[in-house]
């Protein structure tokens, strides 16, 4: 992968992590008292509205990732350290897109509160293992 294609990968990564976790702090800590009770707060919708804009350059980000470092890699296939937080990256990336299409439409509640925190602790730790993978090797 070029400078270009791993800025770009990091920028998707980074910010649908900005935006995933400001719904989640918006959903949980700023509710609205209402005289019908506690409501989400009108900036949600802003959130999830960014969220649903940056996703899919995740989505194009991860083809880059398939077609320019996964299958390049897997041509001299050795296990390594990187390599295994880069199929721990693919879990949980698999994990948090599938997590995060379902919310989409589970009108089951139940469901939906797990689907939810799937869908944060997976996008967390696709941050997190991230980092990790990307880290600098110490020579």
């Amino acid at each position: 992968m070029n400078l270009t294609e791993k800025r770009f990968v990091s920028f998707s990564i980074f910010i649908s992590a900005l935006t995933g976790l400001s719904i989640y702090l918006i959903d949980e800590f700023f509710k609205v008292q209402t005289s019908w009770g506690p409501e989400s707060s009108p900036y949600l919708s802003l959130a999830k509205a960014l969220h649903y804009i940056v996703t899919p350059l995740l989505l194009i980000s991860i083809g880059l990732v398939l077609k320019n470092h996964i299958f390049h890699k897997l041509k001299n296939f050795v296990v390594q350290k990187r390599k295994r937080t880069g199929f721990f990256l693919c879990v949980f990336l698999l994990l948090s897109t599938f997590s995060g299409q379902s919310l989409l439409f589970v009108v089951n509640e139940f469901l939906a509160e797990v689907l939810k925190y799937t869908h944060l602790a997976s996008g967390l730790l696709l941050l997190l293992i991230y980092l990790a993978h990307n880290k600098k090797r110490a020579n």
